[in-house]
């Protein structure tokens, strides 16, 4: 015959599981912001992760869609040679659109994800963002080598669809 484990022990683990936080996925927003070099405010769609990392995707005045990726504030720097790469759901590197596109301060690098074209936007990679699951940032800061933090996708279409504005659409081909 089996020994009875006490009833309090169900009711303790009940608790334990039940009690435990979930791990939260960030969502997307909508936010204004100015960015440097334009100095009037836009909408962003933009996210933040739980190390306070945020990624921000905005419509620019000279209709580039642009990416600012940007790392807590301290003594790590973005390295100013090297533009952050991306991927979504560990598919397709990509990285800026030439890396005059792209410009980069001590804690955040700007640049160019596409162009829009009448109204239409031919990225595959805002279409893999507007449609994946995970998005990985590989990001290097000065004099300590690669590093990457990641942001989750959910809300993102939404959002950038009404960064982008009505009728324009995003091709991935």
């Amino acid at each position: 015959m089996k020994p009875a484990s006490p009833p309090g022990w169900a009711l303790i683990a009940l608790f334990l599981v039940a009690g435990s936080p979930a791990p939260v996925m960030a969502q997307w927003l909508t936010e204004r912001f100015t960015p440097e070099e334009d100095g009037a405010a836009v909408n962003a769609a933009a996210v933040e992760n739980a190390d306070g990392y945020r990624f921000r995707v905005y419509r620019s005045a000279e209709e580039a869609i642009r990416a600012q990726f940007a790392i807590p504030e301290s003594y790590d720097r973005l390295s100013q040679d090297t533009c952050p790469s991306w991927h979504v759901d560990d598919r397709f590197l990509a990285s800026s659109e030439g890396e005059s596109a792209c410009r980069i301060g001590p804690w955040q690098a700007d640049f160019v994800i596409a162009e829009i074209d009448g109204n239409r936007v031919h990225s595959p990679e805002l279409d893999r963002v507007m449609r994946g699951n995970r998005l990985v940032v590989r990001y290097r800061i000065e004099g300590a080598g690669y590093r990457e933090t990641s942001f989750g996708l959910g809300g993102s279409r939404r959002r950038v669809q009404a960064i982008l504005g009505e009728g324009i659409r995003v091709i991935a081909r």
